[in-house]
């Protein structure tokens, strides 16, 4: 998994300098470019937001982690960097990189702070999150400029849901914690979270904190990760022939009960787009949608009754 991020971030190094190219001098501007000026989003707005954001950042990494206060601002200058490079990644390619980015600050990290798995993973998470981020709102800001909208009213429209997020996404996280064991128990085995802690683990404890023949394993897991998209660059023809080693990672890590449920719906994705195209082409993502959804409702129901049972027994 590790390998084939850092590899497809690594082919992708045109974008990587076409991120921080410059419109030429003199270059004129097309007009249909820009918004109208009480449509854009004024640099105040951003400034601010990103010193804000900083802040509540440094205080939070400090007091809950134990993180001194020049090094998150250090990931945060290279969330600021790297979240460029992932906007230009995934409009060229529709891929945001956040695996990459992560695995880019551990890396830096683990020279800087050698030894602290907090302070490696924390610091990843900045990174990580704001190319994550950064992407999504990449894909909202430029649907909103197809359909016509302002630019304006979806900063104000984000920053609404921002505060109804942290309404309902941190009592669901709780209820969820309370009632699962979530990245050892079966049913949310957190599978990302788990490729994370190892390479943490690595660069801050080096390879003697490894079980017997784990390094040729990993070797060889780095081989085969670094391969794939290699393969796929120079062979356009042999790409949809070439496996992710990323989703052959993450089946190593969930429960079966997971690649074999993904495993039916390609199933029957391909038998629905062969018997009825049109239809297929119509609904499939609205039914897509209907089934992520409904799971993730019942899903919150199902915790909800089972805290509720462990409470009363």
């Amino acid at each position: 998994m590790v390998a084939d991020a850092l590899t497809s971030l690594g082919l992708s190094w045109r974008t990587i300098l076409n991120t921080f190219k410059r419109r030429p001098a003199g270059e004129a501007v097309d007009a249909g470019d820009l918004e109208p000026e009480e449509m854009r989003v004024p640099n105040s707005w951003w400034i601010g937001g990103l010193g804000l954001g900083t802040i509540a950042a440094v205080t939070v990494m400090e007091l809950v982690f134990g993180i001194p206060f020049w090094m998150t601002l250090i990931a945060v200058a290279m969330s600021a960097v790297l979240a460029a490079i992932a906007v230009r990644s995934t409009g060229e390619t529709d891929i945001n990189p956040v695996g990459g980015m992560g695995k880019v600050t551990q890396l830096v990290f683990a020279g800087i702070a050698p030894g602290q798995l907090a302070t490696n993973l924390m610091s990843a998470a900045v990174t990580g999150s704001g190319a994550s981020q950064a992407g999504d709102m990449m894909h909202d800001l430029k649907t909103g400029r197809m359909l016509g909208a302002s630019p304006r009213k979806q900063i104000i429209a984000q920053c609404v849901g921002i505060l109804a997020g942290i309404v309902v996404v941190v009592p669901v996280y709780w209820l969820f914690d309370q009632a699962y064991d979530i990245g050892n128990d079966p049913e949310y085995p957190a599978p990302a979270a788990h490729a994370w802690r190892g390479v943490a683990e690595v660069l801050s404890n080096g390879f003697d904190s490894l079980p017997p023949h784990a390094p040729v394993a990993i070797l060889c897991g780095l081989l085969f990760g670094a391969a794939m998209p290699i393969i796929r660059k120079l062979s356009p023809k042999a790409a949809p022939w070439t496996p992710s080693a990323l989703a052959i990672g993450i089946a190593f890590i969930v429960p079966p009960a997971y690649p074999i449920a993904m495993f039916a719906g390609s199933m029957a994705l391909v038998l629905w787009r062969k018997l009825k195209p049109k239809q297929c082409a119509a609904l499939v993502f609205a039914v897509a949608s209907g089934l992520i959804a409904g799971e993730g409702v019942m899903n919150v129901i199902v915790a909800a009754y089972k805290l509720v049972v462990q409470m009363m027994g």
